[in-house]
This record gives C-alpha cells, structure tokens and sequence, in this order.
C-alpha cells in the first residue's frame, strides 16, 4: 500500500530535476547491485522505475543504451530478463561510491592552492581530473587528495582569505544544493514516524535520494567547508543523504 508520507517523498523527489531514465538506471545499479555477479530482475527494476513515475517503453530504451555502452549485460533467465554491471559499469560505480557515500569525517581535511605554468596543455581540463577548482587565471584550488603538476607553485595558507569565500561554487550549482536540501529535510520530516515500508518502497527512496545527490556532487571537487560561504549546502546535503540512508538500510535484491 502506498501511504501518503511515501507518496508525498516520491513525488519531492523526482520533482527536483528532469529525470534521465538512464541515470536513474546507473543510480539503481550503483546502490542496490553494485557487487561483481550481482544481477537484478528485469521485472523488478521495471516496477521501481514505474514507482518513479517512469514508462516501460523508457525503461527499454535506457536498458539498450546502457548495454551499447558497456554499463551494462543482461541475460534471459526462464522468461524474464535480469540485468547486471558489466565492467565498465563496476569500474565507473566503485570510482564514484566513496564521493556519493563518503561520510563528512572521510572527506577532505586540508587545501592548498596551486599556481600553475601557462605552458601547460588543457590547462582546465588537467587540472579538473587532478581534482583542482579554477579560482582564478592560473590559479586553482585543491584538496588533500588532489595532485598538482610537477611544474606548479602549491601554496598552503593557514586560514581561507575573504575572496575565496564563495568564489568555489557557481550561482545554478549553489541554488540546486540549497533546494536539495531543502527537499531532504523535507523527506526526513515525512519519515520521521515509525513507517512500515515495503522492501520495494525503501528501494525506490534511497535510489532517489542517491540519483539527485550524485547528480550535483559528482559536478563538484571534495573540499573542506570551511572554503565555502554560508550558502553552500553541499556539505549539509552529504549529512541528510547519509542520514536517511541509515533510516533506509538497503533491501537485499531477493
């Protein structure tokens, strides 16, 4: 039975942004099978998504994308499909797992700025894979985990001057975390009772939940939060996210 708060939660959700089937497919997969050899019904992921208010005929084009793709193989099994990882797919969802479910504890601790030379080729680019934010021209700021070219200056100040404050995040990615968690807190308030929640339900929650925080916290470098002004909520986010994951423990797929 769909209760209200359930119902409620759901619709929050997939109305935070338009909804590509295929990402929410990759979401799916990355939370609830992400383990080698772990395979999901077709039946049963066509029932999640149709929770999301999602088609069938969607659901197909997005499967055959997928495995044009590599991220995924499927296979008959009796007559039904089931559908699982293939390495492309594990390589891509464990390289993102400790960013979408790292707790703030693991997250960066320190920063530093690194100037860079202005021969280096892509400069952007090159530096954004190494894990580095544009502040300004050629200087760029990173974590503890980014690595710096062997050519740049790495400064370390001690405390985070007043112009860097706010500078780290553009305007649309700040506003989409503030209503992100919005929501969120919303959702936590819906499941604060005592529900009783099918393991279906629970397994359509936490894929929406992780699907619209991926989305935002993939298009962002880990940084401490004390580079970022008061606006920012994407470090309140990851703590909302991780709440209501432990609220929501993950359905074995049986």
């Amino acid at each position: 039975m769909r209760s209200e708060p359930y119902t409620t939660s759901v619709d929050l959700l997939t109305g935070l942004a338009p909804q590509r089937v295929w990402s929410l497919v990759i979401t799916i997969f990355g939370d609830l099978a992400q383990e080698k050899g772990q395979w999901l019904a077709g039946p049963t992921l066509t029932v999640m998504l149709a929770e999301m208010h999602v088609k069938p005929d969607a659901v197909r084009v997005a499967l055959h994308r997928l495995r044009s793709d590599g991220w995924l193989t499927s296979e008959k099994a009796g007559r039904t499909s089931r559908h699982k990882l293939a390495a492309k797919g594990l390589k891509e969802s464990q390289a993102a797992t400790p960013i979408i479910y790292g707790a703030p504890k693991d997250m960066a601790k320190s920063w530093h700025i690194a100037l860079i030379s202005d021969d280096l080729e892509g400069p952007r680019e090159t530096m954004q894979k190494a894990g580095y934010t544009l502040l300004h021209g050629r200087c760029y700021v990173g974590s503890d985990a980014s690595r710096p070219p062997a050519t740049a200056l790495v400064l370390r100040p001690e405390n985070a001057p007043d112009w860097i404050l706010g500078s780290l995040h553009p305007e649309p990615l700040t506003g989409e975390f503030e209503t992100l968690h919005t929501a969120l807190e919303d959702v936590e308030g819906l499941l604060s009772s005592d529900l009783s929640l099918t393991d279906m339900q629970i397994a359509v929650l936490r894929a929406l939940i992780v699907h619209n925080w991926r989305r935002l916290v993939l298009k962002h470098v880990d940084l401490p939060a004390e580079l970022f002004d008061e606006r920012w909520r994407g470090h309140a986010c990851r703590e909302a996210v991780l709440r209501l994951l432990e609220r929501l423990p993950k359905p074995q797929l049986a």
